[in-house]
């Protein structure tokens, strides 16, 4: 990993700073303007570093709301959330998707065409995380073929075969229940194009918690 100053992002990634933050989703969490003052006054903690195949990544640490954010800038097409924590103290409702309709947003606007991530977690091992549900509920959808085997058999031994895709067993309180006991991690994918099944559930989610207008 390779460390460079914020001035010479644009010089370093090909991205202006804001775009890279932008990319982040952190101005859905926070006002931009206040968020670039408290960063030029050294009150934030960010981060950007250069993977072994020069790909910037961003880190975002300690803030009133964030406990730990990165996002990898992939390729021009692909971001990959490295990393998301909601600071346990934080009181602002529904912060991870809020974050995530920012991402997204920018994401679009600057013609990236996925956002992928690893949905960490499972009750026996890890029950601090629980990205492997709540992914699911944003619209992320798995996409190697070794983790839809796997969710499938479990539909299919536990008879919940009207639940095609992990979006459609984690909609629900029961589901996610299930889900939570029975889940593991897995490979996530939310393809930004319109209408993708990614979207469809993207949107159904934000709609039903007043986060998204049609």
């Amino acid at each position: 990993m390779t460390a460079i100053k914020l001035g010479d992002c644009k010089k370093q990634t090909g991205y202006e700073l804001v775009d890279l933050l932008s990319l982040s989703g952190i101005f859905g969490i926070y006002n931009q303007n206040t968020f670039l003052e408290l960063l030029d006054a050294g009150k934030l903690k960010c981060k950007i570093k250069l993977n072994s195949n020069r790909e910037p990544i961003l880190q975002i640490n300690d803030t009133p709301d964030i406990k730990e954010l990165a996002v990898l800038v992939r390729s021009p097409d692909e971001l990959f959330i490295e990393i998301f924590r909601k600071e346990p103290s934080s009181k602002s409702p529904n912060v991870g998707f809020r974050r995530l309709i920012s991402q997204v947003n920018a994401a679009t606007a600057l013609g990236f065409k996925r956002i992928r991530l690893w949905a960490y977690g499972n009750i026996k091992e890890y029950s601090d995380w629980d990205g492997y549900i709540v992914w699911g509920k944003y619209g992320f959808l798995m996409h190697r073929p070794d983790d839809i085997s796997k969710f499938n058999l479990k539909m299919s031994e536990d008879l919940l075969l009207h639940c095609a895709i992990i979006y459609d067993l984690v909609k629900t309180k029961e589901g996610t229940a299930y889900w939570k006991y029975r889940g593991d991690s897995w490979y996530g994918e939310l393809d930004l194009a319109i209408n993708t099944q990614h979207m469809n559930a993207y949107r159904e989610y934000g709609l039903s918690k007043g986060l998204i207008r049609i």
